[in-house]
């Protein structure tokens, strides 16, 4: 992938788990590492998703990232942060000969 397509600044995070002053668990989401992406237009898929007795639209966007050892370490309990919107990976794909990974996601659901 050229490197002019990597026009996105990412953050992936990780859910962690520590203690506050109480000494009570906290479980947070933390800042794991940022990567430049290429956001995969022609991947977008919008889905009908099963919510109770409703259907609800659901979009799957596919980034692209280099492969690293960083991105090696990226599991589907990750998830990636962009312009203040929090996305849940389903997969992770390595592409050609381990050049480029497309990460797919969905976006995460704010209202609960």
């Amino acid at each position: 992938m050229r490197a002019g397509r990597l026009d996105r600044r990412i953050t992936i995070e990780r859910y962690t788990e520590s203690v506050n002053a109480y000494g009570e668990r906290e479980q947070t989401w933390a800042s794991a590492g940022k990567l430049w992406a290429a956001l995969d237009l022609r991947q977008i898929k919008v889905k009908e998703n099963e919510v109770g007795a409703q259907l609800l639209p659901m979009s799957e966007i596919v980034w692209r990232v280099r492969h690293s050892q960083f991105t090696q370490d990226i599991t589907e309990k990750d998830r990636i942060s962009w312009r203040g919107r929090s996305y849940d990976i389903l997969g992770i794909h390595m592409m050609g000969r381990g050049e480029d990974v497309m990460i797919t996601t969905k976006l995460r659901d704010t209202n609960g």
